[in-house]
């Protein structure tokens, strides 16, 4: 596992943790894509630090397990921190955890690049986290603008446009 960032530096908006080798093999600047995506999630939003996880299916499993009562691994869990202590005061937002065999898994299937899936469930994870949800088309409609309009600033595919099978 490699030392995680100091949380809270100048353009440091995300400690990454890392807990499978996959994700640097996959893709050699995977910290750097996590934190751009953290980034542009915040741009224009509330300040604060985002935790990601970089982790295995078992990983993701047991958060999921324990968090949700779920037994099973899924591609990315959010886990805010809470409100704000005062507006625009920075403080941690919460943490997400991604499981790479999953994400991998899904990237394939649906053709998409590793690097733009990752980076999407990123920004979904810290939409997450700054209130964003989808458990109603209203709300779904809302945050799926909002990933794709992120996703275009970074330069990559809109994750909701139709998909052509590889």
């Amino acid at each position: 596992m490699n030392r995680p960032d100091t949380p809270g530096e100048p353009d440091q908006p995300a400690e990454i943790v890392i807990t499978s080798d996959g994700w640097r093999k996959a893709c050699p600047d995977i910290e750097d894509l996590c934190r751009t995506a953290v980034r542009s999630a915040l741009s224009g939003g509330r300040p604060g630090d985002v935790a990601v996880l970089l982790g295995r299916d078992s990983d993701v499993r047991e958060l999921n397990r324990a968090w949700r009562n779920r037994d099973t691994p899924t591609n990315v869990l959010a886990f805010p921190s809470g409100p704000a202590p005062a507006p625009q005061v920075p403080h941690p937002l919460g943490s997400i955890a991604l499981a790479y065999e999953v994400v991998r898994s899904e990237s394939e299937e649906q053709g998409r690049p590793f690097r733009a899936h990752v980076a999407h469930l990123v920004v979904h994870g810290t939409l997450h986290l700054l209130g964003y949800d989808h458990r109603d088309d209203r709300e779904a409609d809302c945050m799926e603008r909002r990933e794709s309009r992120i996703m275009r600033s970074l330069g990559m595919p809109d994750p909701h446009a139709e998909q052509t099978a590889p």
